[in-house]
């Protein structure tokens, strides 16, 4: 219960998607600061974990024991692996991340609206924090490639396009419900409108110049992580992820190989038998 609150504290937008309101004034913190006090905080509820004595626990407690001793080594060993190389990102980007979270945020109470404004001012920091974990991306040699970088400026340039209230992000300011005073629309919307003009797109344009002139220089033309330093150690960091098993990804392909041979001895048998 301890971990999972402190997962809604430590990622706001979680807490949002999850229905849980009190976090909706905020971002995460991507920084590479943060992101040390982040695995602390993991390694202290491992070891509250392990002092739990395993053998006298049964059933769902036994699983759920398991279970969360998985997932904090797991991030604990993507912190040190792989974090910093999704800080630019096309498909899972921090970016993408804000505008589908603002998508769900509610917008019922002037309250929800504040959350709201503070979450638009509050975005010059949060690029400010992602350059940050870029550049120790970049300096650790953990970058995406070209085609990646290159896709999130675009993706860029189409989240800050058209007028403010136009803007996904600016959604709610555009059709308030009813049960909010015609004077608080006005006021809403005018702070809605300078958060964006202010805060929002200057942020953006920071981001998109940072990725098109020092990030994209700096990425590769190759696409797979066996071909980036330190490649091997993520890719299989994603294996054992994605499968809960210890294989490593030549036994995996190795896998894959039989079972394509195996399928396809099947059809060969159902295609005389036809």
């Amino acid at each position: 219960s301890d971990y999972y609150e402190f997962q809604l504290r430590d990622n706001p937008e979680e807490a949002t998607f999850v229905g849980r309101a009190e976090y909706n004034d905020r971002w995460d913190d991507p920084s590479p600061e943060h992101r040390k006090i982040y695995r602390e905080s993991l390694r202290q509820f491992l070891k509250r974990l392990q002092a739990i004595p395993k053998a006298s626990l049964t059933g769902q407690d036994r699983l759920g024991y398991r279970l969360l001793d998985w997932q904090l080594k797991y991030e604990i060993a993507g912190t040190d692996t792989i974090a910093t190389f999704f800080s630019v990102n096309h498909l899972v980007g921090g970016h993408l991340n804000i505008f589908s979270t603002v998508a769900v945020e509610p917008a019922s109470t002037v309250k929800d609206y504040e959350n709201q404004l503070a979450r638009l001012r509050a975005l010059p920091k949060w690029v400010d924090r992602t350059i940050a974990a870029a550049n120790l991306a970049i300096a650790q040699k953990k970058i995406q490639p070209k085609l990646v970088a290159e896709r999130v400026v675009d993706q860029l340039n189409v989240e800050m396009a058209g007028e403010p209230l136009q803007n996904p992000l600016l959604a709610a300011f555009a059709k308030f419900p009813p049960s909010i005073p015609a004077a608080e629309q006005e006021r809403l919307r005018g702070a809605a409108i300078d958060a964006y003009t202010h805060a929002f797109v200057p942020a953006w344009q920071k981001l998109r110049d940072y990725v098109g002139n020092t990030y994209l220089p700096a990425a590769h033309d190759t696409l797979g992580l066996s071909q980036m330093p330190g490649g091997a150690a993520m890719y299989a960091y994603q294996v054992e992820y994605m499968t809960t098993t210890n294989y490593t990804p030549d036994r995996i392909h190795e896998i894959g190989l039989q079972e394509v041979a195996r399928i396809q001895a099947e059809m060969a048998k159902i295609r005389e038998q036809l």
